[in-house]
């Protein structure tokens, strides 16, 4: 997960006097996974990386849509039935 999107989770965690398993529970995650992701020990999926923008959307400063976009699209380069949409998402960002 890339920086900006971390200190965008920290600083709405705080806002909104969160713990980390009240800030998973948000996400639809487990507390310990939640952990790992930011903690650096496993990676962020899709839906993961999507709950969090989804979370963030309203918040004050969230990071550029291009970068966000820029990262799921990294992640969902793992999965065979994103590449197509992965393809497409970097084409149309170089425009």
């Amino acid at each position: 997960m890339s920086s900006d999107l971390f200190t965008a989770l920290e600083k709405f965690q705080k806002a909104n006097g969160l713990n980390q398993e009240e800030l998973a529970r948000k996400l639809r995650v487990s507390q310990s996974h939640l952990s790992r992701v930011i903690g650096g020990n496993a990676t962020a999926g899709n839906k993961l990386l999507f709950r969090i923008r989804g979370l963030l959307g309203s918040q004050p400063n969230p990071p550029s849509s291009d970068k966000w976009l820029i990262e799921v699209a990294e992640a969902a380069k793992r999965s065979r039935s994103f590449r197509r949409l992965v393809s497409s998402a970097m084409e149309l960002l170089r425009k």
